[in-house]
């Protein structure tokens, strides 16, 4: 694996570089041309922010990026880009929601279904919202064959989101992140 300074991912869609006060820092490709203020997403945050070019530019580092490290900090904007869509997901169908949860967790999707008639009724609660779930109303995933919460939730994710979960207790728990300092978690849950 090569390492390059201020490097373009591999579908050149992200620049990614290192900020002097903000660690690692990724500018989306289509936020280069958007005047005196542009869209950086910063993987520590876990967000996007709308910085001032000149500022962000005069506070780049020449530090190498490692390919591994590109990788990684493009995997973490497409999640927060699938997260950000799918809280923002205002009058979209079942079949939408489901597909920007599975997005978020990258879980590809497969499909919905409305459940067999010939099958007896379920009732359920959703691991993920808490919502009151029943077979004769809601559909199913057809990939898992849960029933789908209005949240998007279905059985596939139920291992990532029970991953991220204990991750998140963790981190809450000791109160501290890798650099030894108090941290704040921006997760959905």
């Amino acid at each position: 694996m090569g390492v390059s300074r201020m490097p373009w991912n591999a579908d050149k869609s992200l620049w990614i570089g290192v900020h002097c006060t903000r660690g690692h820092i990724a500018v989306p490709a289509d936020s280069m041309n958007s005047g005196n203020d542009f869209n950086v997403f910063l993987p520590r945050e876990g967000r996007v922010a709308k910085l001032n070019r000149e500022m962000v530019r005069s506070s780049i580092l020449d530090k190498k990026i490692s390919a591994s490290e590109i990788s990684s900090i493009t995997l973490e904007y497409e999640a927060c880009v699938a997260y950000s869509k799918y809280i923002n997901r205002k009058g979209e169908s079942i079949e939408e929601v489901h597909r920007l949860f599975l997005a978020y967790l990258g879980i590809d999707f497969v499909g919905i279904r409305r459940r067999s008639d010939y099958l007896p009724e379920r009732a359920a609660v959703c691991y993920h919202c808490r919502n009151a779930l029943n077979s004769s109303v809601n559909l199913e995933c057809s990939a898992c064959g849960w029933i789908l919460c209005a949240c998007g939730a279905c059985g596939c994710g139920v291992d990532k989101v029970k991953m991220f979960n204990r991750a998140v207790k963790i981190r809450f728990d000791m109160n501290i992140d890798v650099a030894g300092e108090r941290s704040d978690i921006n997760l959905p849950w």
